[in-house]
């Protein structure tokens, strides 16, 4: 039973991840920062994925008036970097000073990040500390 629980949850974390990247496929290769986070598979799905919407898109674009085939690149998503994640803490950071407002209006805060708690933080606030392994998301 532990084993089909396991299973369950690693399965439900790729269909997540695979979901994000379709999400935001067109900013994720668009960017170097982002596809050298991906694995070859996840990164080769990324592409296939830009080329057959892409494709799927010109098709339907050719069919359309002239004036109104352009593809506008603003029409990209990209990830809401202002959204509340939660962390767990690795190392004992201090105090870290952190976006705390609402809306339009972003209030620094000073935070005390102490080593295996969990906070609910804007991941703006905490993506510096992502890549060096001092907080995890949960």
């Amino acid at each position: 039973m532990e084993i089909d629980r396991v299973r369950f949850m690693m399965t439900s974390y790729l269909r997540t991840r695979l979901l994000k990247i379709q999400k935001y496929a067109l900013h994720i290769t668009g960017s170097a920062e982002f596809y050298n986070r991906l694995s070859n598979a996840e990164f080769e799905f990324a592409k296939k994925y830009v080329d057959v919407t892409q494709r799927h898109y010109t098709s339907v674009l050719d069919q359309l008036p002239e004036k109104l085939q352009a593809f506008e690149t603003d029409m990209i998503k990209e990830p809401d970097l202002n959204t509340y994640v939660f962390c767990l803490v690795n190392t004992d950071l201090g105090e870290v000073e952190v976006n705390a407002g609402s809306g339009s209006t972003q209030d620094e805060q000073v935070v005390d990040l102490q080593q295996n708690d969990i906070y609910a933080l804007r991941y703006s606030s905490i993506r510096q500390f992502l890549g060096d392994g001092t907080v995890d998301l949960i």
